[in-house]
Protein backbone atom coordinates (compact mmCIF):
# COMPACT_ATOMS: atom_id res chain seq x y z
CA UNK A 1 0.00 0.00 0.00
CA UNK A 2 1.86 3.06 -1.43
CA UNK A 3 2.92 5.83 2.04
CA UNK A 4 1.52 9.04 1.36
CA UNK A 5 4.00 12.10 1.04
CA UNK A 6 4.06 13.60 4.85
CA UNK A 7 6.19 16.73 5.60
CA UNK A 8 6.65 15.69 9.69
CA UNK A 9 9.68 16.40 11.83
CA UNK A 10 10.24 12.65 12.86
CA UNK A 11 9.20 9.26 12.68
CA UNK A 12 5.25 9.57 12.30
CA UNK A 13 3.22 7.53 14.25
CA UNK A 14 -0.10 5.92 13.51
CA UNK A 15 -2.92 6.33 16.49
CA UNK A 16 -5.69 4.00 17.12
CA UNK A 17 -8.00 6.94 17.53
CA UNK A 18 -8.60 8.12 13.68
CA UNK A 19 -10.90 10.92 15.59
CA UNK A 20 -10.96 13.74 12.90
CA UNK A 21 -11.11 16.40 15.58
CA UNK A 22 -7.58 17.66 16.70
CA UNK A 23 -5.68 20.36 18.74
CA UNK A 24 -3.25 22.61 17.79
CA UNK A 25 -1.24 25.30 19.59
CA UNK A 26 -1.88 29.28 18.13
CA UNK A 27 -1.53 32.20 19.79
CA UNK A 28 -1.00 33.21 23.66
CA UNK A 29 -0.39 29.54 24.27
CA UNK A 30 -4.66 28.69 24.13
CA UNK A 31 -5.53 25.41 21.89
CA UNK A 32 -8.61 25.13 19.94
CA UNK A 33 -10.26 21.90 18.95
CA UNK A 34 -10.37 21.86 15.03
CA UNK A 35 -11.65 19.51 12.90
CA UNK A 36 -10.05 18.79 10.10
CA UNK A 37 -12.44 17.75 7.75
CA UNK A 38 -14.27 20.88 8.51
CA UNK A 39 -11.08 22.73 7.15
CA UNK A 40 -10.22 20.55 3.91
CA UNK A 41 -14.15 21.16 2.66
CA UNK A 42 -13.72 25.05 2.22
CA UNK A 43 -10.00 24.20 0.79
CA UNK A 44 -11.04 21.86 -1.47
CA UNK A 45 -14.44 24.32 -2.37
CA UNK A 46 -11.35 27.15 -3.45
CA UNK A 47 -9.26 25.31 -5.85
CA UNK A 48 -12.63 24.05 -7.51
CA UNK A 49 -13.28 20.61 -6.77
CA UNK A 50 -15.62 18.58 -4.84
CA UNK A 51 -14.58 17.17 -1.41
CA UNK A 52 -15.26 13.72 -0.60
CA UNK A 53 -13.76 12.52 2.15
CA UNK A 54 -11.10 13.07 5.15
CA UNK A 55 -9.21 10.19 6.90
CA UNK A 56 -6.12 10.75 9.43
CA UNK A 57 -3.00 9.23 8.25
CA UNK A 58 0.01 10.06 11.29
CA UNK A 59 1.19 12.82 13.56
CA UNK A 60 4.51 13.70 13.99
CA UNK A 61 6.84 16.53 16.46
CA UNK A 62 5.05 19.51 14.33
CA UNK A 63 2.45 17.91 12.52
CA UNK A 64 -1.43 15.78 12.17
CA UNK A 65 -1.59 14.48 8.54
CA UNK A 66 -4.56 13.83 6.72
CA UNK A 67 -5.81 12.03 3.53
CA UNK A 68 -7.99 14.46 1.75
CA UNK A 69 -9.94 12.62 -1.58
CA UNK A 70 -12.05 14.92 -4.01
CA UNK A 71 -13.81 13.92 -7.28
CA UNK A 72 -10.14 14.42 -9.22
CA UNK A 73 -7.12 13.93 -7.01
CA UNK A 74 -5.71 12.94 -3.72
CA UNK A 75 -4.05 15.39 -1.14
CA UNK A 76 -2.16 16.14 2.06
CA UNK A 77 -3.97 18.07 4.64
CA UNK A 78 -1.21 18.67 7.58
CA UNK A 79 -2.56 20.53 10.46
CA UNK A 80 -0.09 22.59 12.76
CA UNK A 81 0.37 20.61 16.15
CA UNK A 82 3.74 22.68 17.56
CA UNK A 83 5.98 22.51 21.01
CA UNK A 84 8.22 24.71 22.47
CA UNK A 85 11.34 22.84 20.83
CA UNK A 86 10.35 22.38 17.33
CA UNK A 87 7.79 24.40 15.16
CA UNK A 88 6.03 24.29 11.84
CA UNK A 89 7.04 26.55 9.06
CA UNK A 90 4.65 25.81 6.30
CA UNK A 91 5.16 28.81 4.31
CA UNK A 92 8.77 28.35 4.31
CA UNK A 93 8.37 24.57 3.06
CA UNK A 94 5.50 26.22 0.15
CA UNK A 95 7.92 28.67 -1.04
CA UNK A 96 11.05 25.82 -1.26
CA UNK A 97 8.97 23.09 -2.70
CA UNK A 98 6.94 25.09 -5.14
CA UNK A 99 10.99 26.42 -6.26
CA UNK A 100 11.86 22.92 -6.70
CA UNK A 101 8.72 21.45 -8.17
CA UNK A 102 9.17 23.87 -11.51
CA UNK A 103 12.48 22.79 -11.92
CA UNK A 104 10.56 19.04 -12.04
CA UNK A 105 12.28 17.89 -8.62
CA UNK A 106 10.75 15.04 -7.25
CA UNK A 107 9.01 16.81 -4.36
CA UNK A 108 5.28 17.01 -3.17
CA UNK A 109 3.75 19.75 -4.83
CA UNK A 110 2.36 22.43 -2.61
CA UNK A 111 -0.58 23.76 -3.11
CA UNK A 112 -1.85 26.29 -0.60
CA UNK A 113 -1.11 27.34 3.07
CA UNK A 114 -2.91 29.06 6.13
CA UNK A 115 -0.84 32.05 4.21
CA UNK A 116 -1.82 31.53 0.50
CA UNK A 117 -5.32 31.05 1.50
CA UNK A 118 -7.52 33.37 3.81
CA UNK A 119 -9.71 30.80 5.86
CA UNK A 120 -11.82 31.45 8.80
CA UNK A 121 -9.37 29.79 11.10
CA UNK A 122 -6.45 30.36 13.61
CA UNK A 123 -4.46 27.32 13.17
CA UNK A 124 -2.01 26.57 10.78
CA UNK A 125 -1.78 24.20 7.86
CA UNK A 126 -0.62 23.10 4.48
CA UNK A 127 -2.40 21.27 1.87
CA UNK A 128 -0.25 19.11 -0.54
CA UNK A 129 -0.58 17.17 -3.63
CA UNK A 130 -0.54 13.07 -2.75
CA UNK A 131 2.86 11.28 -3.51
CA UNK A 132 2.83 7.77 -3.65
CA UNK A 133 5.88 5.94 -2.48
CA UNK A 134 6.95 3.84 0.60
CA UNK A 135 10.06 4.47 2.63
CA UNK A 136 13.45 2.61 1.43
CA UNK A 137 15.36 0.49 4.41
CA UNK A 138 18.18 2.29 5.99
CA UNK A 139 21.59 2.00 3.71
CA UNK A 140 19.72 0.11 1.38
CA UNK A 141 18.89 3.12 -1.34
CA UNK A 142 19.60 2.22 -4.67
CA UNK A 143 21.90 4.04 -7.14
CA UNK A 144 19.08 5.37 -9.33
CA UNK A 145 17.75 6.99 -6.09
CA UNK A 146 20.57 8.13 -4.70
CA UNK A 147 21.57 9.63 -8.12
CA UNK A 148 18.11 11.31 -8.50
CA UNK A 149 18.45 12.73 -4.85
CA UNK A 150 22.11 14.31 -5.91
CA UNK A 151 20.22 16.19 -8.89
CA UNK A 152 17.78 17.39 -6.24
CA UNK A 153 20.24 18.60 -3.69
CA UNK A 154 22.51 20.14 -6.65
CA UNK A 155 19.86 22.39 -7.45
CA UNK A 156 18.61 23.01 -3.93
CA UNK A 157 22.03 24.01 -2.64
CA UNK A 158 22.63 25.83 -5.45
CA UNK A 159 19.48 28.55 -4.92
CA UNK A 160 20.50 31.95 -4.46
CA UNK A 161 20.33 32.80 -0.51
CA UNK A 162 22.44 34.81 1.96
CA UNK A 163 23.51 34.92 5.42
CA UNK A 164 23.43 31.40 7.60
CA UNK A 165 20.75 29.77 10.19
CA UNK A 166 17.43 29.67 10.13
CA UNK A 167 16.06 29.83 7.05
CA UNK A 168 13.16 32.73 5.85
CA UNK A 169 11.56 33.93 2.89
CA UNK A 170 10.85 37.34 2.10
CA UNK A 171 10.83 39.65 -0.71
CA UNK A 172 10.60 36.36 -3.30
CA UNK A 173 13.72 35.84 -1.94
CA UNK A 174 16.01 32.75 0.79
CA UNK A 175 17.87 34.38 3.73
CA UNK A 176 18.71 33.82 6.86
CA UNK A 177 20.09 36.70 9.45
CA UNK A 178 23.20 35.21 10.87
CA UNK A 179 25.99 36.12 9.36
CA UNK A 180 29.09 34.30 10.93
CA UNK A 181 28.37 30.58 9.85
CA UNK A 182 29.30 29.02 13.46
CA UNK A 183 26.44 30.65 14.68
CA UNK A 184 23.85 29.69 11.84
CA UNK A 185 25.70 26.11 12.25
CA UNK A 186 24.32 26.10 15.87
CA UNK A 187 20.97 27.01 15.33
CA UNK A 188 20.33 23.55 13.69
CA UNK A 189 22.97 21.45 15.11
CA UNK A 190 22.98 20.15 18.54
CA UNK A 191 26.45 21.96 20.22
CA UNK A 192 28.72 18.96 18.49
CA UNK A 193 32.34 19.07 19.89
CA UNK A 194 34.33 21.16 19.05
CA UNK A 195 31.43 24.36 19.05
CA UNK A 196 30.83 23.91 22.71
CA UNK A 197 32.10 24.55 25.81
CA UNK A 198 31.70 21.06 27.17
CA UNK A 199 35.19 18.86 26.88
CA UNK A 200 35.19 16.66 24.11
CA UNK A 201 36.01 13.65 27.09
CA UNK A 202 32.32 14.13 28.48
CA UNK A 203 30.60 13.70 25.29
CA UNK A 204 27.94 10.51 25.16
CA UNK A 205 29.62 9.25 21.91
CA UNK A 206 33.00 9.40 23.97
CA UNK A 207 32.10 8.17 27.12
CA UNK A 208 30.95 5.06 25.38
CA UNK A 209 34.37 5.12 23.11
CA UNK A 210 37.23 6.77 24.88
CA UNK A 211 39.73 5.81 22.83
CA UNK A 212 38.63 7.62 19.68
CA UNK A 213 39.38 11.14 21.71
CA UNK A 214 43.18 11.26 20.55
CA UNK A 215 41.70 10.65 16.50
CA UNK A 216 39.13 13.58 16.71
CA UNK A 217 41.68 15.65 18.66
CA UNK A 218 43.52 15.22 15.30
CA UNK A 219 40.78 16.46 13.32
CA UNK A 220 39.69 19.78 15.40
CA UNK A 221 41.02 22.55 12.98
CA UNK A 222 39.96 20.45 9.78
CA UNK A 223 36.53 20.62 11.21
CA UNK A 224 36.73 24.22 12.73
CA UNK A 225 37.90 24.90 8.93
CA UNK A 226 34.80 23.16 7.36
CA UNK A 227 32.22 25.26 8.82
CA UNK A 228 34.04 28.57 9.52
CA UNK A 229 34.71 29.02 5.97
CA UNK A 230 31.65 27.89 4.95
CA UNK A 231 29.87 29.22 1.65
CA UNK A 232 25.85 29.66 2.41
CA UNK A 233 23.84 27.20 0.69
CA UNK A 234 20.03 25.77 1.43
CA UNK A 235 20.40 22.02 3.03
CA UNK A 236 17.73 19.90 4.13
CA UNK A 237 20.12 18.55 6.97
CA UNK A 238 18.40 15.14 7.59
CA UNK A 239 18.75 12.49 5.00
CA UNK A 240 17.16 9.57 6.97
CA UNK A 241 15.02 7.13 4.92
CA UNK A 242 11.90 8.23 6.40
CA UNK A 243 12.75 11.49 4.42
CA UNK A 244 12.45 9.83 1.62
CA UNK A 245 9.21 8.46 -0.64
CA UNK A 246 10.55 5.49 -3.41
CA UNK A 247 8.86 3.51 -5.78
CA UNK A 248 11.02 0.68 -7.25
CA UNK A 249 14.06 2.21 -8.48
CA UNK A 250 12.46 6.09 -8.49
CA UNK A 251 12.36 8.68 -6.14
CA UNK A 252 9.01 10.50 -6.02
CA UNK A 253 9.44 12.66 -2.89
CA UNK A 254 12.08 14.27 -0.77
CA UNK A 255 9.97 15.47 2.54
CA UNK A 256 10.53 17.51 5.73
CA UNK A 257 11.87 21.13 4.75
CA UNK A 258 10.70 21.91 8.32
CA UNK A 259 14.45 21.48 9.46
CA UNK A 260 15.67 23.66 5.98
CA UNK A 261 18.71 25.59 7.23
CA UNK A 262 21.39 27.66 5.50
CA UNK A 263 24.81 26.54 5.88
CA UNK A 264 27.54 24.57 4.40
CA UNK A 265 26.44 21.98 1.08
CA UNK A 266 28.73 19.09 2.70
CA UNK A 267 26.49 18.78 5.94
CA UNK A 268 23.78 17.12 3.40
CA UNK A 269 26.04 14.97 2.13
CA UNK A 270 27.38 13.98 5.62
CA UNK A 271 24.09 13.44 6.68
CA UNK A 272 23.47 10.62 3.76
CA UNK A 273 26.94 9.04 4.67
CA UNK A 274 26.16 8.76 7.91
CA UNK A 275 22.81 7.74 7.70
CA UNK A 276 23.39 5.46 4.33
CA UNK A 277 26.77 4.63 3.88
CA UNK A 278 29.74 5.26 1.32
CA UNK A 279 28.40 3.20 -1.60
CA UNK A 280 25.11 5.44 -1.33
CA UNK A 281 27.05 8.43 -1.12
CA UNK A 282 28.95 7.21 -4.12
CA UNK A 283 26.08 7.26 -6.28
CA UNK A 284 24.65 10.13 -4.44
CA UNK A 285 27.71 12.23 -5.69
CA UNK A 286 26.95 11.29 -9.66
CA UNK A 287 23.99 12.61 -9.77
CA UNK A 288 25.15 15.73 -7.76
CA UNK A 289 28.44 16.45 -10.13
CA UNK A 290 30.27 14.83 -13.36
CA UNK A 291 33.61 17.13 -12.56
CA UNK A 292 35.65 13.86 -10.67
CA UNK A 293 38.32 16.57 -8.82
CA UNK A 294 34.90 18.01 -7.21
CA UNK A 295 33.75 14.59 -5.89
CA UNK A 296 36.59 13.98 -4.72
CA UNK A 297 36.70 16.78 -2.87
CA UNK A 298 32.97 16.75 -1.53
CA UNK A 299 33.64 13.11 -0.38
CA UNK A 300 36.71 14.58 1.75
CA UNK A 301 34.41 16.87 3.11
CA UNK A 302 31.35 14.94 3.31
CA UNK A 303 33.63 12.66 5.93
CA UNK A 304 34.48 15.03 8.14
CA UNK A 305 30.64 16.82 8.41
CA UNK A 306 29.46 12.94 8.76
CA UNK A 307 31.80 13.29 12.07
CA UNK A 308 29.86 16.32 13.27
CA UNK A 309 26.74 15.13 12.51
CA UNK A 310 27.59 11.80 14.19
CA UNK A 311 28.83 13.90 17.40
CA UNK A 312 25.24 16.00 16.67
CA UNK A 313 22.85 12.79 17.50
CA UNK A 314 24.86 12.18 20.18
CA UNK A 315 23.67 14.94 21.43
CA UNK A 316 20.34 15.01 20.30
CA UNK A 317 20.37 11.22 21.97
CA UNK A 318 21.35 12.08 25.44
CA UNK A 319 18.77 15.28 25.42
CA UNK A 320 15.80 13.15 24.18
CA UNK A 321 16.90 9.77 26.35
CA UNK A 322 17.14 7.53 23.65
CA UNK A 323 20.19 5.40 23.86
CA UNK A 324 20.11 3.48 20.64
CA UNK A 325 20.41 7.12 18.65
CA UNK A 326 23.88 7.39 21.08
CA UNK A 327 24.90 3.32 20.38
CA UNK A 328 23.69 4.06 16.36
CA UNK A 329 26.00 7.30 16.61
CA UNK A 330 29.16 5.94 18.22
CA UNK A 331 29.59 2.75 16.15
CA UNK A 332 29.29 5.10 13.15
CA UNK A 333 32.11 7.31 14.72
CA UNK A 334 34.19 4.17 15.29
CA UNK A 335 33.78 3.10 11.92
CA UNK A 336 34.44 6.26 10.30
CA UNK A 337 37.68 7.24 12.29
CA UNK A 338 39.14 3.99 12.45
Amino acid sequence: MPVVALALSAPTRILPDHNLAITAAHTMDTAKPINAESLSIPIVMAIGEHHKHTTFIASGSTSKAFRVTTNQAEYVLRIANPNKSKQSSYGLDFHLRDQLHKQDLPVAKPVATHHTLALDTEHEWAFDEYCAGAHPARATITPPVSRQLGLLLSAMHGTPVSGFGRLAYSENRFMANDQQAVTGFLRRFESPWPFCAEPLDTHPLIRREPTLVKKLTALELPIRTLIERSEPAIIHSDLHEGQLLVVKDTLTALLDFNDAVVGRKELDLGSYLYFHGQHCLNQLLAGYTTCEPEKARLQRHAWLASILIALHHGNRGRMLNRPHRIAYAARFLKSALC
